[in-house]
């Protein structure tokens, strides 16, 4: 069957558990390539096109498991709670986990298609030896290992992370497993190293436009300070902050935690509902104003770049 030509049974499962008629078709073209030619791939693919279905499905359609790596504990705890939504099975683990050893029981048995997991955990002794343990395993059986914002792999990105770098090692451990390298940023330069750092076999290379008509950057000029701006902004009756109790949700990105901290007070002194996100919050405050904010419960959050 051509790789443009998706069979009913994979159309019904899409349908089924992800609500779409049809796969976009470079998204069909990677799941093909992983699920009938177990092929490694590196996916630089705009924000919004659908890089996430492209590991979702298949574990979910081979009734498997997907081990998905990604650096941010607030984009994992997004998914685990969509897919969750979507009467998916999906977890996470992590170092720091309380309860990791109860989850990865469950693992063991089967019960979850999407492990969600931090490159920390990944590349550590217990946690590569649990994932080489499913590589081989009948109820849990490893169906692709995805790297989620692959350029932090990359000593020329923006974002590098050495544990990240120290992934390729999965690679030659996990045989037979596909890997899928995925980011919405990366030069050619960094789409090599990539591919060199997590040793993919002869991968296959897949690039989408980046136009995205639906997004809009909007500059002004800043004053003599953080708070002065962002009150303007929401007091401006023709910038788009002006509207957010009415049409949706804002992210305020600040610098430092300390600046999260005074960006958060001047607003709620302004009488602005808003939430505080940054590592130094503890991990049940986290997972609260995260949830809060996926599901619409608060509007405004004022975070790091912690907050995904």
């Amino acid at each position: 069957m051509a790789a443009n030509s998706p069979p009913a049974k994979y159309l019904s499962v899409l349908k089924k558990y992800f609500g779409y008629n049809e796969f976009r078709p470079m998204q069909w073209r990677i799941i093909h390539s992983v699920l009938n030619e177990r092929k490694d791939n590196c996916v630089v693919m705009a924000t919004g096109y659908g890089k996430s279905l492209c590991y979702q499905f298949p574990p979910v359609f081979c009734n498997g498991v997907g081990i998905i790596i990604s650096p941010l504990i607030s984009l994992m705890q997004d998914q685990v709670l969509s897919l969750q939504v979507k009467n998916i099975p999906a977890t996470l683990l992590g170092t720091a986990q309380k309860d990791k050893f109860t989850t990865m029981e469950d693992i063991r048995a089967g019960k979850y298609r999407l492990v969600y997991a931090t490159p920390e955990w990944s590349i550590s002794d217990g946690g590569a030896r649990f994932l080489k343990e499913l590589a081989s395993s009948e109820t849990a059986k490893i169906t692709l290992v995805a790297i989620d914002e692959a350029h932090c792999v990359s000593q020329w990105g923006m974002d590098f992370r050495k544990s990240y770098r120290r992934l390729g090692a999965l690679k030659t451990s996990l045989r037979g497993v596909p890997f899928l390298a995925l980011t919405a940023t990366a030069t050619p330069i960094v789409q090599r190293d990539i591919c060199e750092s997590l040793n993919l076999s002869l991968p296959e290379l897949t690039c989408t436009s980046f136009d995205r008509p639906n997004l809009f950057l909007s500059c002004s000029v800043k004053g003599t300070s953080i708070l002065s701006d962002i009150k303007s902004l929401f007091n401006s009756q023709d910038h788009v902050l002006s509207r957010i109790e009415k049409k949706g949700s804002c992210i305020i990105y600040c610098p430092t935690k300390k600046k999260v901290d005074e960006v958060a007070n001047c607003l709620l002194e302004d009488g602005i509902k808003c939430e505080m996100y940054h590592a130094d919050l503890g991990l049940s405050v986290r997972e609260r104003v995260h949830k809060d904010f996926v599901r619409d419960k608060v509007q405004v959050v004022v975070a790091t770049v912690a907050f995904g």
